[in-house]
């Protein structure tokens, strides 16, 4: 299995990038996600 680690996916391209990352790839990866804003990355990764 992949691992793609995306910085500052909270927001903006990063969190754009988790997304389109997360619809092609399905479960065949795991992403891990890193930001600063937790609350806003929560989102991003529900």
């Amino acid at each position: 299995m992949k691992v793609i680690i995306i910085t500052g996916s909270s927001d903006g391209i990063g969190a754009e990038m988790a997304r389109q990352l997360a619809r092609s790839h399905g479960g065949g990866v795991a992403l891990v996600l890193a930001a600063r804003n937790a609350a806003a990355l929560e989102q991003v990764a529900a």
